[in-house]
């Protein structure tokens, strides 16, 4: 399952129009290095450990405590991810949750199997230490907004 925000990066590779702020964002990008190109895209996070997982088990906005999470609503798992996910290993109390969440569809939420690591590696784009999407050099344990996985959990 591909989500349909990410999916505005890959209608980009199939000559479809991407949508007026991936437009603007990528116009903005033109001639810049692979590294300025990530910095730009805030949801790219470089991978610090071997076999790193961008998931909400491992985000600050996590509340492990209540299976939730501060800024989406419902029963969020920590093998699920968002287009939001910010790495951490500090998790947030119930006290700060936001008190209006985004719903599931709105955020990108999606899960995978249990111990399926969320990185460039688990990623249908991915091959080799190659990028279909950033068409360039990635780790297998970095991971960007365009991450899309037949292992997502329907």
């Amino acid at each position: 399952m591909k989500k349909p925000i990410r999916l505005a990066l890959v209608n980009i590779m199939e000559g479809q129009e991407p949508g007026r702020q991936v437009t603007e964002l990528l116009e903005a990008a033109k001639g810049l290095s692979n590294e300025g190109m990530q910095k730009m895209f805030p949801l790219f996070v470089k991978g610090k450990v071997p076999n790193e997982t961008h998931d909400c088990g491992h985000c600050s906005m996590f509340v492990p405590s209540k299976n939730a999470c501060t800024i989406v609503e419902g029963d969020i798992k920590a093998n699920g991810t968002c287009m939001y996910q910010n790495p951490s290993n500090d998790y947030s109390k119930p006290e700060d949750e936001h008190p209006v969440k985004l719903s599931k569809p709105e955020a990108q939420y999606a899960e995978m199997p249990e111990g399926t690591a969320i990185n460039c590696g688990s990623c249908d784009y991915y091959k080799a230490n190659y990028c279909k999407i950033w068409m360039g050099k990635v780790a297998p344990n970095d991971c960007c907004l365009a991450h899309a996985s037949k292992d997502y959990i329907k």
